[in-house]
């Protein structure tokens, strides 16, 4: 929904926005961990989150861009 969709208003779909032959490989892979962490937005409000979204490895057009150092992949 939040990939695909755009790609079809921009008239984009068959390049865009999907995992599938002939689209560009753009991926991102993120890990969920459970980790206390204080916040302040920008009008100051103080929240406290009990998870964190950690990147572990971006590949543009099939190409990787980074790759967390603790990420565990073969090539």
């Amino acid at each position: 929904m939040s990939t695909y969709g755009p790609a079809k208003l921009m008239k984009l779909e068959n390049e865009i926005g999907h995992l599938g032959e002939g689209a560009y490989a753009d991926v991102a892979i993120f890990d969920w961990m459970d980790c206390k962490q204080t916040y302040r937005d920008w009008k100051g409000t103080i929240f406290v989150a009990d998870k964190l979204l950690k990147p572990e490895m971006t590949l543009k057009r099939g190409a990787m861009m980074y790759c967390a150092p603790d990420f565990i992949y073969e090539d």
